[in-house]
């Protein structure tokens, strides 16, 4: 999930001359040199940053932008990028014109004879040869893309005496552009073909309905709007403790438009992938990650305490900020000191540096290391323990398969490190986490420290040569979610006010002009959650979601987002969520008297905190997994690290459940 900057590819196109072709523009060309500064900025190398301009004054531009010439240099560039690494990023930039015309594609246009355009020197590109292009480098490629267009597709000229990014009405556009672009483009988005899904990212400078305009800047110079902006919450982001995603940028970039301007970003696309990455915060594992707050004489303080899983002996690596990028460490990090947690609070832990002979420059207890600096949990000070035991003790057939898994657990957990501390007991008489049990049919069942069964875990022979590979994938999954289960409040005496509540959630209302279509949707139930803090203080509130199959989600705020606050006698949007069966289930839901159980949990605290840490997927069945299991496949899935009960001030939690029958 680390950003590379050396797998960023660009090509930056602007036209600010069009050579009489349609009205001129002013700051396309400072556009993509403001680009171009901010991608070297973040590593980019300026070998792998194409710039093609009109007038050509930019130093890297040897080409007039022509419909040719750009497409042209595009796939040139996509396939150096793909043939020096497949898992590159190119950036795609287009400043200029954008206008809409009567299509050239009618044999796919369907509801629209328009055709939305990209406005290059002498001939338009249009939105069906952009998303062909667009699904060439995604699908063929192989390329994670990024595209960005300040430009719109109105029409109009001009607006409070500022230049706009619509090319002027032409002969070659069709009668009544502007009034036929406003019965289009007023419509759904999934209706625009220029805007489908493809599987790539797109901004645009404006919504369908939107003119684009230009800013001139404290600079003298003039910009596109959106663009000049885009590249101020870009830096601002830059150095973010937390991981930016493209909807963290979309939000920022939003916020910067309407403050100034009546036009509205708009993002597509995955919004939870990692900005420049090639991943997401919903799909990646992701250790804990924190920083350093105080450096004192003798030791320092971390952003992160109980609530966020920290005990003691847990050891952190230490990182400057140089080597972290977008709240995510760059590709090839290393640690420059090691610490150790001594005290730990309910958002804080206090730590002291310690000798680590496999980091080559390590800092000694007096070492430079400074407030702002990056912490990643390298391993807990306490592995969740699992008690292995036989049904049946006399049977030799069942010790001899014990035995050979702890043969077998040995080889993989040597090479792979310890994600649990399996023990091979005669009987479950150490306290563990879980309880795992080899039955005479040699299927092991599993239970929590209560002796209440894990239900739906997916099925294991003891016997199987593939067994401990298995269990390193499941064993640390099991134990966080389990953790995570009794995750509870202390018993102290801050008792906030606050109403939580769960109901069964009809939406025929909603959606009454098409209550007699057939609905694709899987959903068994639809059920409302609300959350309204009736106190006098404010709140910081995350829900999330466990599930049947051992995965956990956050329904708010949105994936791996920050707690949000809820003020005095406020309340948060009402979270609509549809149960529907997990892959895992679908074979136990076809038996009668099925159901499912999910847990709803509310972590509420007096500041704000991140538990995007605690977020894992739900489990598959063996044969959905497309691979066999490696051990650092396992490793990264799990989260025994990071998920502890917590018992800490002023941290309530409260549980509530779903039952949904099928």
């Amino acid at each position: 999930m680390a950003i590379n900057p050396d797998k960023i590819f660009a090509v930056l196109v602007a036209i600010d001359d069009y050579l009489g072709e349609a009205s001129n523009l002013h700051g396309c060309v400072n556009d993509v040199r403001i680009v171009q500064e901010s991608l070297e900025s973040l590593g980019a190398q300026p070998g792998n940053i194409f710039v093609i301009t009109s007038p050509p004054n930019a130093p890297d531009s040897t080409k007039a932008p022509t419909k040719g010439n750009v497409l042209h240099l595009i796939r040139e560039v996509a396939t150096k990028a793909a043939e020096k690494n497949p898992d590159s990023l190119l950036f795609l930039h287009y400043s200029g014109h954008g206008d809409q015309v009567h299509t050239k594609h009618p044999d796919v246009k369907k509801g629209t004879d328009l055709d939305e355009v990209l406005c290059t020197l002498n001939e338009d590109i249009s939105d069906v040869e952009v998303v062909d292009l667009l699904k060439e480098l995604v699908e063929d490629k192989g390329l994670t893309v990024l595209v960005v267009l300040d430009c719109c597709h109105s029409g109009g000229t001009d607006r409070a005496g500022a230049a706009i990014r619509c090319r002027s009405l032409l002969s070659s556009a069709p009668p009544d552009t502007e009034s036929a672009a406003r019965s289009v483009r007023n419509a759904s988005i999934r209706e625009s073909w220029f805007y489908r899904d493809r599987g790539h990212t797109l901004i645009a400078a404006c919504q369908p309905h939107e003119l684009a305009a230009e800013y001139r800047a404290d600079d003298g110079k003039t910009y596109g709007a959106m663009t000049y902006h885009l590249v101020k919450a870009i830096k601002n982001l830059q150095s973010s403790k937390d991981p930016v995603t493209y909807e963290n940028l979309q939000s920022l970039l939003d916020s910067y438009c309407r403050t100034k301007f009546s036009q509205q970003p708009l993002l597509l696309g995955d919004r939870t992938r990692i900005i420049f990455g090639k991943g997401n915060l919903a799909s990646s594992a992701r250790s804990l990650q924190g920083s350093i707050t105080y450096v004192g004489e003798h030791s320092l303080v971390l952003n992160k305490g109980t609530a966020h899983g920290i005990g003691l002996n847990d050891r952190f690596w230490i990182y400057p900020p140089t080597q972290s990028l977008f709240g995510l460490l760059a590709a090839g990090a290393n640690p420059v000191a090691e610490a150790c947690v001594q005290k730990v609070k309910a958002f804080q832990a206090r730590a002291i540096i310690v000798d680590d002979s496999t980091i080559p420059k390590a800092v000694p207890n007096s070492g430079p290391v400074e407030v702002g600096w990056c912490a990643q949990l390298k391993r807990s000070g306490s592995i969740p323990i699992v008690n292995l035991a036989l049904s049946n003790l006399s049977r030799e057939d069942l010790r001899h398969a014990r035995d050979y898994l702890q043969e077998e657990w040995k080889k993989m957990t040597d090479s792979a490190g310890l994600p649990v501390d399996l023990r091979f007991t005669s009987a479950a008489s150490q306290p563990s986490l879980l309880l795992m049990e080899i039955h005479e049919d040699f299927t092991p069942s599993f239970r929590d420290k209560k002796g209440a069964p894990l239900q739906n875990v997916p099925s294991l022979t003891a016997t199987d040569e593939h067994i401990a590979q298995k269990l390193v994938y499941l064993l640390p999954h099991l134990c966080a979610y389990q953790r995570l289960v009794e995750l509870t409040s202390a018993s102290i005496s801050w008792a906030p006010s606050y109403e939580f509540t769960i109901t069964e959630y009809d939406d025929k209302d909603d959606d009454w002009e098409n209550e007699d279509k057939t609905s694709d949707s899987k959903s068994l139930a639809t059920w409302k959650i609300r959350f309204k803090n009736t106190g006098a203080v404010p709140l910081y509130v995350t829900i999330l979601n466990l599930s049947p199959a051992y995965g956990v989600s956050q329904i708010f705020p949105r994936q791996n987002a920050s707690s949000s606050a809820v003020g005095e006698n406020q309340e948060i949007e009402p979270a609509i969520i549809d149960m529907e069966v997990p892959s895992l289930l679908q074979d136990a839901a076809k038996k009668p008297g099925f159901k499912m159980r999910d847990v709803i949990k509310a972590i509420v605290t007096t500041e704000q905190t991140n538990f995007g840490h605690y977020l894992q997927p739900d489990l598959e069945n063996w044969k959905e997994l497309e691979e066999p299991l490696e051990p650092e496949t396992a490793e990264q899935g799990g989260r025994d690290a990071k998920l502890r009960v917590s018992k800490v001030e002023k941290f309530l939690v409260v549980d509530k459940e779903i039952i949904t029958p099928t």
